[in-house]
């Protein structure tokens, strides 16, 4: 009854291989995938600037699950969130990032 969204199914391996790509850029669709096309919108990415990096994030969440990915391209980092509950995540995603933001590790 609740298959994640279009029935596509991802390991967390998956999904890290997914970020390390994300962050490389070594792609030209995915440089393209990071290009804001209006405000602050990529091509299905929110695409932020900050202080000398940008914060390239997309996320969702259906009944009983919720997901963030985070990439820092500048900083070689990021994060991916999978919670199996359909909460309010933003502490947890600030959080999580404060520390893949970080450059002194």
């Amino acid at each position: 009854m609740f298959s994640p969204a279009g029935f596509i199914h991802s390991s967390l391996n998956d999904m890290i291989t997914y970020l390390t790509q994300q962050i490389a850029e070594n792609d030209a669709a995915v440089k393209l995938s990071h290009q804001p096309t209006a405000n602050v919108i990529g091509l299905g990415w929110g695409v932020a600037a900050r202080k000398g990096y940008r914060d390239i994030q997309h996320n969702g969440s259906t009944m009983g699950f919720a997901a963030n990915l985070s990439a820092f391209p500048e900083l070689g980092s990021g994060c991916v969130i999978l919670v199996n509950n359909r909460i309010n995540m933003n502490q947890l995603i600030l959080g999580i990032q404060q520390i893949a933001r970080r450059t002194d590790l």
